[in-house]
């Protein structure tokens, strides 16, 4: 087929569109329509371009003058959290009743992928109560993004900026040492509580599987909250959900092992945690002058083992460490579970806390 199809719009006015600005060019070739460059394309605003065209199409094939004369050169988008005026620059030619055809096959292509990622986006119960107007603006708002099996899609420590939507295939959360702490599958949400808290990310996801996900900007949905208050409530209840499960992880790794790094959870935090939660267990450290080892029976301490040192001694030079591992593991031997402690917990961190003071003011003179 040598006749084409072409055209070019340009955006002359713009108000809030979270996708494009004024001055974006959109060019036609055949049934192509390239976005700006570095853009991407918007399906509600290619759908109304090809609508555009073939009206203006079939108003000159049918040889109705009056309509072609009053064909507009200025166009509003539908609208979805912001609004774009755009024209033409170049007129459309070289019609065709071939073109006219795969024109309309088009647009009823475009239909039906925007039917199916309505009712995809329908399937998230964040979005269950809006009706279908509303999915369709708020899909010009979503990415899709595709992850191969093993990719990282977000690192521990990395600002969240995105709320997550899987849709298909499986992630892991995964800490420190790679160890699963959960798998989410189709259908659930993560990011979200970054984006909240504006902490970095507290654990990394990986895929399982390869992976489809719809990414919403934090941006975005600031924007979208704002103009459906009623998904404020939503969210709320995300939030809080996530949270309870969070605790409720927390209350089992308290209960069976858990490890972590002294900078983020200094040895004197650690054992007044282990102390209150009246744990019983065996905490074993990675120092800076070699391993360590802290037995608690119901939250006193029973044994204590550091360089040559133990009791008392080994404890105060273990609260001084600011850098290393540390390993909790609810296992005691018999021996120990029935032994006495060394000392009151709150005397032997009082004293040992006392005694870094003493030191530090040593330096200081």
């Amino acid at each position: 087929m040598g006749d084409l199809l072409e055209a070019k719009f340009k955006i002359i006015q713009d108000r809030d569109c979270p996708l494009y600005d004024e001055g974006d060019e959109f060019t036609l070739s055949g049934l192509a329509l390239q976005p700006p460059t570095g853009k991407a394309t918007c399906l509600f605003l290619a759908k109304e371009i090809t609508g555009i065209l073939i009206e203006k199409m079939d108003a000159e094939s049918s040889g109705d003058k009056e309509a072609t004369q009053k064909d507009k050169k200025e166009f509003n988008c539908s609208g979805c959290t912001g609004l774009i005026k755009f024209s033409y620059v170049d007129e459309s030619k070289f019609y065709t009743p071939q073109m006219r055809m795969m024109a309309a096959a088009e647009t009823r292509k475009q239909t039906r992928e925007t039917g199916a990622l309505v009712s995809m986006v329908n399937s998230f119960s964040f979005f269950q109560t809006l009706e279908e107007d509303s999915l369709k603006d708020i899909l010009s708002c979503l990415q899709m993004k595709d992850f191969k099996a093993g990719e990282i899609v977000l690192h521990k420590g990395q600002a969240g900026r995105n709320l997550m939507f899987i849709v298909s295939g499986r992630v892991a959360v995964a800490d420190d040492e790679d160890i699963t702490l959960a798998i989410l599958g189709r259908g659930e949400i993560f990011g979200e509580m970054s984006l909240f808290s504006g902490n970095p990310v507290c654990a990394s996801i990986k895929c399982v599987d390869p992976v489809k996900i719809l990414m919403l900007s934090g941006k975005d949905l600031s924007h979208i909250l704002i103009k459906y208050p009623f998904l404020q409530m939503a969210f709320t209840r995300l939030l809080v959900q996530r949270l309870c499960e969070t605790n409720v992880t927390q209350a089992e790794k308290m209960s069976q092992a858990f490890s972590g790094l002294l900078m983020e959870l200094p040895p004197s935090e650690l054992f007044q945690m282990l102390n209150e939660n009246v744990k019983s267990g065996v905490v074993e450290l990675d120092l800076s002058k070699g391993k360590a080892q802290v037995a608690f029976s119901e939250g006193e301490i029973v044994r204590v083992q550091y360089m040559d040192l133990s009791g008392a001694e080994a404890f105060n030079e273990i609260i001084k460490e600011q850098k290393g591992r540390f390993r909790f593991s609810a296992s005691l031997s018999l021996e120990e579970m029935g032994a006495p402690p060394i000392a009151s917990f709150m005397k032997l961190l009082m004293d040992g806390l006392r005694k870094i003071d003493e030191e530090n003011e040593e330096k200081d003179d």
